[in-house]
């Protein structure tokens, strides 16, 4: 998902910032009915909408350079030494999950900008709840399914399960 919001968002915002400028002729053309407040205030809460994304988008950027920094240093940190000896091949692949983790972080974070700057523009703080009870869902199952199996005694690890001695081997034909 990351990897797509970092691909596709940005190509996404041009599309709905150019489909917010062409309609201007025709909201022109609807202010001038009894309705004119609404479709201008409308208009106005959109184009709103799609200029909060840079800065959200700034403050993300922040957030996650801010924090990873530290997990980066804290990455690079010999065992049994108090200070970042920096970049070596002992610590290379530690540094490479720890930005990754914050990668996929940022990215699965970005998808909720425009999600974000919406409640921020209509003021529907009912909505910011839904969108965090939402970001939270995506773990509900797979832990709740883990801790089912680990109070059971019923363990299942790929093709083998433990405590009930069942294991089932993967035999390939040549």
């Amino acid at each position: 998902m990351g990897k797509l919001a970092k691909r596709m968002l940005s190509i996404m915002r041009n599309i709905f910032e150019a489909f917010i400028y062409v309609i201007f002729p025709i909201v022109m053309l609807l202010a001038m009915l009894p309705v004119a407040g609404k479709v201008l205030m409308g208009y106005i809460k959109v184009l709103f909408w799609i200029n909060m994304w840079p800065p959200l988008y700034a403050v993300l950027h922040f957030t996650m350079s801010y924090y990873g920094q530290n997990a980066a240093s804290a990455a690079v940190v010999q065992a049994g030494s108090s200070f970042p000896i920096g970049l070596s091949v002992m610590t290379n692949t530690g540094l490479g999950h720890v930005l990754s983790d914050y990668a996929a972080i940022a990215g699965y974070l970005s998808l909720s900008i425009p999600m974000i700057a919406w409640i921020m523009v209509s003021q529907s703080g009912a909505m910011m709840a839904g969108l965090a009870g939402r970001l939270m869902q995506s773990y509900d199952t797979p832990v709740f399914k883990a801790a089912d199996e680990a109070t059971t005694g019923n363990l299942l690890l790929g093709e083998c399960q433990i405590r009930n001695r069942k294991c089932v081997s993967i035999k390939f034909n040549a």
